[in-house]
């Protein structure tokens, strides 16, 4: 056989190849799974999932790895960014605690745990920026351990506020101190406040209806969980 035709056979066999897995890639689509219910079982396929990250750590070799979690229940999975990956992605400088992101990858296994690995950057949507981030009181108070150590923005009424010195960080401190209330879907909710290194007491009343930015957690002193800020982050 002529070599023109052997290398013409075999570029049309070639071609026909990578053409075949072009529409195989194509026609694998992801799964919409919620977090909750991705499970080992899982591993190995592509799904499409959302949720608030809540956390991120960079690796040594500049990996991005987000804990993303669903904020209806405590259900949390590691999102893996591999470095080139995350110098592609656009807007990265906002994936960050509070964004709300949707994602497609692979759910792999790794030390035990489940995460879901990207390989491009088209597979990270931001559905919601850290400062429209539309957290509520109703939220918090429904799964608190899931956004212990965030930093959160909610609104509501202002409750019993108040103004006085406290032991904070191994120092007196005056600190404003108040409540908001919440109407929610399923009931009224109060939020313990504590606004550090300011006395704002007299520029607010009872009632309003404010925005406070504060860290959430739990203080085991006296058994509650309060969102605390050091910086002006109470605004009508």
């Amino acid at each position: 056989m002529d070599r023109r035709v052997i290398l013409a056979v075999a570029t049309t066999f070639s071609f026909v190849g990578v053409l075949g897995l072009y529409f195989y890639s194509c026609s694998i689509q992801a799964i919409p799974l919620q977090i909750r219910d991705i499970e080992m079982g899982d591993v190995g396929t592509i799904v499409r999932t959302s949720g608030h990250v809540l956390d991120q750590h960079l690796t040594a070799k500049g990996d991005l790895l987000l804990t993303l979690g669903d904020r209806e229940n405590a259900n949390t999975i590691v999102l893996y960014i591999p470095k080139d990956i995350l110098a592609s992605v656009e807007d990265k400088n906002a994936v960050l605690p509070g964004a709300q992101v949707e994602v497609t990858g692979e759910v792999q296994e790794y030390q035990g745990e489940l995460e879901i690995v990207v390989s491009s950057a088209d597979d990270i949507i931001i559905l919601q920026y850290p400062k429209d981030s539309d957290l509520t009181i109703e939220i918090l108070a429904q799964n608190p351990e899931l956004f212990e150590g965030n930093e959160v923005t909610v609104s509501g009424q202002i409750q019993n506020l108040d103004a006085a010195y406290m032991w904070h960080q191994d120092e007196y401190v005056i600190a404003t101190s108040f409540e908001l209330r919440y109407s929610g879907e399923y009931g009224n909710y109060t939020m313990e406040c504590l606004l550090v290194g300011n006395d704002v007491s007299g520029e607010f009343y009872q009632g309003q209806l404010v925005r406070f930015t504060g860290t959430f957690g739990y203080y085991n002193r006296e058994a509650k969980w309060r969102i605390v800020s050091d910086e002006m982050t109470l605004h009508s």
